[in-house]
């Protein structure tokens, strides 16, 4: 049976034209994305998508398995987020971080946010900060519809955490951050 990972997997290959820039987007590995489709493929009985030297484009049965898959992780969304309990903090959290607090501080944070969050998920860049900035600012015009290139519906992407929620997050976040770095120039 199918599983929502290799959905999603299928979506993002499809979307970004490429399994290296699924395995980017979702953190893990060209070959792990290459085995999530063989098996999907096989489950399914049929090819999904045409691969080529140069781009990867959804075949025939692959477009219709679009249709079906945007509307499966659409209504996992909607479902966890109806019958779910509201209290817990859950979600992915995306940080762009400098590769000098790699080195420092961010191990600690990322067991912190763990221990205190565990139902969210991290989701870390690595790059210098003209490049996060950047990167930020497309992401916002992402979230109003423009241009996005998201298998996943801008509207459950862009969703505001919450008032109270964001500021716990945000409060959590530079307690941990400012205890480690008074930890590290003492």
């Amino acid at each position: 049976m199918a599983d929502f990972k290799a959905i999603e997997t299928f979506l993002w290959v499809v979307t970004l034209g490429s399994f290296r820039g699924a395995a980017q987007k979702l953190n893990t590995t060209q070959p792990a994305i290459s085995q999530r489709i063989a098996q999907l493929e096989r489950e399914m009985g049929v090819q999904l998508l045409q691969r080529d030297r140069r781009a990867i484009a959804p075949t025939p049965a692959g477009r219709r398995l679009m249709l079906y898959a945007e509307k499966l992780i659409g209504l996992r969304s909607e479902m966890l987020a109806a019958v779910g309990d509201r209290s817990e903090m859950r979600g992915v959290l995306r940080l762009g971080v400098a590769e000098t607090i790699v080195h420092t501080w961010l191990s600690q944070l990322i067991k912190s946010v763990n221990h205190a969050y565990p139902n969210l998920t991290l989701e870390i860049e690595v790059d210098i900060t003209s490049n996060l900035r950047a990167r930020l600012l497309a992401t916002r015009s992402d979230c109003d519809g423009h241009g996005s290139r998201s298998p996943i519906n801008t509207a459950d992407r862009c969703r505001p955490v919450g008032r109270a929620s964001s500021s716990r997050i945000s409060r959590f976040l530079m307690t941990s951050c400012t205890r480690r770095i008074s930890m590290r120039v003492t």
